[in-house]
């Protein structure tokens, strides 16, 4: 069945896949020759006609007097691209007239308001296709007409494509009888003889367009992907998708046309007044489709642009922009707020992560702004994503262990690992794993990283002295910021960064950001000055840090960085102590490594680098490679797949976790008894001063052993406990050599041995203050 699997999706894709890379229809300015495009403008709209009878429509000043419709797009790729044109019956097929006519008369005639396509072969057929400017340019005609020079009879139609992309990188949504189109649609009894195309689907809807048959309408009207019209690939008896990349195909019935004579058909393109409101308003330009590139979905890690246009005179502040998770895509929210001039557009870098899949899916991703916190505008686009690649060879998958502590639900740790490479598969998610118990399917589970023995999370925030002195320290942060994000990803860690910057008081407080360039961008925007007077307010800025809005299951870390001592409450800038901000960094489980001079390191630093797990750093060292020791976090690259069972207790139950992964596949089966066990854990007190006593309930009594690691996943102590049913034990707050532990957070899991297996417990988080 795999294998058959295999081949029919590599057909599909093979098939697909010319279909979709349409920007090979752009020809960007390639145009050789004066007599090969011609152009016609007025204050409105711009026309091209491009040898073969291809057609592109765009605006110049619009007809409104925002700027927001000035120099837009009205068809895909304006104006150089041959996605638009008449289409030709003769006698067996629908053709375009550049392959009736390949080798034949092909002419383009320009006059004061209009522009003329001419094919003739001298033998069968004459052709012209005539683009008129009407109405100042709010009013386009297109007028198709074929004529018989033949001596005998043929059969002949006329029809047009029309590939719209109203707007900046837009698309088109097609309007009928007060209803927005959302599927492929194909109209062949009551045509109606005018329809809207417009900008968006909901309000406001920017740039319209009216189409109106003016000799009457045609016989079928296709709204479709261009994908399906480019590839024939449209059913005739049923909607087959929702529409992501509109082009619409609209032909007039054939006729039998005797010798002289010549049909005649045509159709008028209306501007109409744009929708548009005193909010800004959102484009956008993400791609609508993805194809497959060395046998992997490209683009899925795209770095897109969002434009923001303020239609107001006056200056709006307080933007920002977001894209919600969409189950495909990934949460994206804007670094920082921003303001955007009157009258003017806002550039802003979105980037997106799109989920690899294994059917044909389309999906909507949404973009939203925010004025103050309300929002003002958002922006629907439609994504189409072929069926990934698959492969069942080419990694190497391995089920560690398999849990029913908590039955019904079911735990099953595994890794994996390129079989070739050994990397390790580090950024799996739902998409690439494919369950099973008992040959069955797992439906409903979730994925997770297993932070045990490491970190899946970390959120890092840079508390940066921006005074005078530090220009060199600001720089050193810029240059090798993206090399430390680095190698924590490399180490499989999902890390976001923020900033605080200060001098006698806190600066600026920058949200954490899982794009590091644009993190980069917020160093380097730092100016170092004033700061003459010896003291800064360090204190008041990692207080600031802690209110930045952790992930929940993240590593917290803090780089303080500083040339100087900081005030200490009494105070004139703090009314904070050094108890006050170590307390709230431990509740707040923050590690905070200092990069300081070392003649401070005693009287301004030990205090609260080692009350949090932390370390110092000479500030005259080598930045980089402070940067990258701290970046050495050991990353969790093991996996916890949950789901409840129906599965009977006591009897062999079989696993199996199946895993595709950019083309490459693999998998790993286990067996086990599935067996309840009933123990409990209990710690107390927690948090702890000095030690904790802990409790277990063993009443299947295993063979108990324990592990506690600190927050960078480092083991600090081990213990075989026994098989007792009720198990006692004090930990006196000291490591494997039995030092005195730093205060901060730490975690334990018991293990339960059997015979078939090692079952682990869930994670225990013990705080030590003192």
């Amino acid at each position: 069945m795999k294998r058959l699997l295999l081949f029919s999706v590599m057909c599909f894709i093979s098939l697909s896949l010319v279909a979709q890379n349409k920007n090979k229809f752009d020809l960007a300015n390639t145009l050789k020759g004066p007599n090969d495009q011609l152009s016609m403008s007025n204050p409105v709209s711009n026309i091209t006609l491009i040898k073969g009878g291809y057609f592109t429509i765009g605006t110049t000043q619009g007809n409104s007097s925002l700027n927001l419709d000035d120099y837009n797009q009205i068809t895909f790729g304006h104006p150089y691209a041959l996605t638009s044109h008449p289409i030709i019956f003769a006698d067996s097929a629908w053709v375009k007239p550049e392959s009736l006519f390949n080798n034949f008369t092909q002419n383009l005639i320009s006059s004061q308001d209009s522009l003329t396509a001419f094919f003739t072969d001298s033998v069968k057929f004459e052709s012209k296709f005539i683009i008129v400017q009407q109405n100042s340019g709010n009013t386009i005609k297109f007028i198709f007409k074929l004529k018989n020079i033949d001596i005998g009879t043929h059969q002949l139609g006329l029809g047009f494509k029309f590939d719209p992309s109203i707007g900046n990188n837009g698309d088109g949504y097609p309007y009928i009888g007060g209803n927005f189109i959302q599927k492929d649609s194909i109209i062949n009894s009551a045509v109606p003889s005018t329809f809207e195309l417009w900008e968006r689907d909901s309000y406001p809807k920017g740039i319209g367009t009216e189409f109106s048959f003016t000799s009457g309408s045609p016989s079928e009207l296709i709204f479709a992907n261009w994908s399906e019209l480019q590839s024939g690939n449209i059913n005739s008896n049923t909607n087959l998708k929702l529409l992501y990349d509109l082009c619409l195909q609209a032909k007039w019935n054939t006729q039998t046309i005797n010798s002289g004579q010549e049909i005649e058909y045509s159709f008028i393109l209306n501007f109409l007044s744009p929708e548009f409101t005193s909010n800004p308003f959102l484009r956008w330009d993400l791609t609508s489709f993805l194809s497959i590139e060395n046998n992997a979905l490209y683009p899925l890690e795209q770095t897109t642009t969002a434009e923001v246009f303020n239609p107001l005179p006056a200056t709006i502040s307080g933007c920002a922009l977001s894209s919600p998770d969409s189950g495909m895509t990934n949460d994206w929210t804007s670094p920082s707020t921003f303001n955007i001039n009157g009258n003017s557009s806002k550039m802003v870098t979105v980037p997106i992560e799109i989920s690899e899949w294994y059917s044909d899916t389309i999906f909507d991703v949404y973009l939203k702004l925010k004025q103050s916190g309300v929002e003002t505008d958002f922006l629907k686009r439609r994504i189409f994503v072929p069926a990934g690649p698959i492969s069942n060879i080419g990694l190497n998958v391995s089920i560690d262990s398999v849990s029913v502590f908590n039955y019904p639900e079911v735990q099953v740790f595994f890794d994996a690992a390129n079989s070739n490479t050994g990397q390790v598969i580090s950024n799996l998610k739902k998409v690439n794993v494919f369950p099973e118990e008992d040959n069955v399917n797992i439906q409903n589970f979730t994925l997770q990283k297993d932070t045990a023995g490491g970190v899946n999370q970390a959120d890092i925030a840079i508390i940066l002295d921006v005074t005078g002195s530090m220009s060199n320290e600001i720089a050193d942060v810029r240059d090798n910021i993206v090399e430390f994000a680095d190698s924590l990803v490399q180490n499989g860690i999902d890390v976001r960064l923020g900033m605080v910057t200060f001098r006698d008081v806190v600066e600026d407080v920058f949200p954490f950001t899982s794009n590091v360039f644009d993190f980069q961008q917020f160093v380097a925007l730092q100016n170092a000055n004033g700061g003459d007077d010896a003291d800064e307010n360090s204190l008041e800025a990692l207080h600031s840090g802690c209110q930045m809005g952790f992930r929940p299951e993240a590593n917290r870390i803090f780089i303080w960085i500083t040339d100087a001592g900081y005030h200490i409450a009494p105070s004139p800038w703090t009314n904070l102590t050094v108890n006050d901000v170590v307390s709230e960094l431990i509740s707040n489980s923050v590690k905070v490594y200092a990069i300081a001079p070392t003649n401070y390191q005693t009287q301004y630093f030990d205090q609260i680098v080692l009350n949090t797990g932390g370390d110092f750093y000479d500030i005259n060292g080598n930045f980089r490679d402070v940067l990258l020791q701290i970046s050495h976090l050991p990353g969790s690259n093991r996996y916890i797949l949950k789901y409840n069972s129906a599965a009977q207790l006591s009897q062999l139950h079989t696993i199996k976790v199946e895993l595709h992964y950019k083309g490459l596949g693999g998998y790993d089966i286990k067996t086990i008894n599935f067996q309840k066990t009933h123990s409990q854990i209990s710690c107390f007190p927690n948090p702890a001063s000095d030690q904790v006593q802990l409790k277990i309930e063993n009443s299947e009594k295993k063979e108990c052993s324990l592990e506690i690691v600190d927050q960078l996943g480092r083991i600090i102590k081990t213990a075989e406990l026994g098989n007792s049913s009720i198990i006692s034990w004090n930990w006196k707050a000291s490591d494997i050599g039995k030092q005195k532990i730093n205060n901060g957070i730490y975690f334990l899991h018991v293990k339960y041995k059997d015979k078939e297996e090692i079952r682990t417990s869930e994670v225990v988080k013990i705080i030590f203050s003192n």
